[in-house]
């Protein structure tokens, strides 16, 4: 993981893209901030910046408490 200091935490997914074939969604709890993609921009090569990034204030957790990373996924039809 790259620490930014801007989400405290994230889940990344494929989704079908037309032109790249798969395109990564990057769902992060926290308050929107250019830093985040700044950041990935600096540490990531261009294939693996995401397409978007949505922000939320929390993120779904499974039974066990953990983060629901299905859930997220399902909400975007993955």
């Amino acid at each position: 993981a790259i620490a930014s200091g801007t989400t405290s935490e994230a889940v990344a997914f494929g989704v079908p893209d037309a032109r790249l074939g798969q395109a990564i969604i990057l769902v992060a709890r926290g308050v929107e901030t250019a830093a985040l993609l700044a950041h990935l921009k600096a540490e990531l090569p261009g294939f693996m910046l995401p397409r978007e990034i949505v922000w939320q204030t929390e993120l779904p957790r499974n039974a066990n408490g953990k983060l629901d990373r299905a859930g997220v996924k399902a909400g975007y039809g993955v």
